[in-house]
């Protein structure tokens, strides 16, 4: 990688108020600059990244993990998610989205793309508390329990199920977007 802010800085350092990244540079430069840090962390020999993001994941399905691993995808929806969504409750949804962010976050990603059913309370009760970025968006189709009797076959839709998806999508946007000091965004 090549250009202006750009690269491998040997020997650097980053300073950090509160939240805030403010500067990066080479060691001596920033010591010089910032004489006052409240602490110091010693990463001589080791390798310090941004956040990886993750673009599109499904934190609130990580209970599920493994389920689909000798299913075609082209049935995935109806012989793992339809058989097991029926069990799953609403604290299902948060501990698998908790232990997901904490999966991803001890990997180095900092940043997710999440989609699915409902995501205001994991919003609320998972993302905000982590201190995680999130740009979260709530399922919006018409896509109910009968929309796809055979995977061959196109979706039966049903209007009134997007109706209420939509409703839901609006409010999710209306009371999380901007919220986690910025850090939340929410999209259709």
């Amino acid at each position: 990688m090549r250009g202006e802010g750009v690269g491998t800085i040997e020997d650097g350092s980053v300073y950090i108020e509160g939240q805030d990244i403010v500067a990066v540079g080479r060691t001596h430069e920033i010591a010089r600059k910032y004489k006052n840090a409240d602490k110091t962390i010693d990463a001589n020999g080791k390798a310090v990244l941004p956040g990886f993001v993750d673009g599109h994941i499904h934190t609130s399905l990580t209970l599920l993990r493994g389920e689909a691993q000798d299913v075609p995808e082209i049935e995935w929806m109806l012989k793992t998610m339809a058989p097991f969504s029926k069990h799953i409750r609403p604290d299902h949804v948060e501990k698998g989205a908790a232990l997901g962010v904490l999966d991803a976050v001890k990997s180095g990603t900092t940043t997710f793309g999440e989609i699915g059913g409902n995501m205001g309370p994991v919003a609320e009760k998972v993302f905000i508390p982590c201190g995680v970025r999130a740009n979260l968006a709530n399922t919006l189709n018409e896509i109910g329990p009968g929309s796809r009797p055979d995977a061959h076959k196109p979706y039966i839709f049903f209007e009134e199920i997007g109706d209420k998806k939509l409703k839901e999508a609006i409010e999710l946007i209306d009371k999380y977007d901007g919220k986690g000091e910025g850090r939340i965004s929410c999209i259709f």
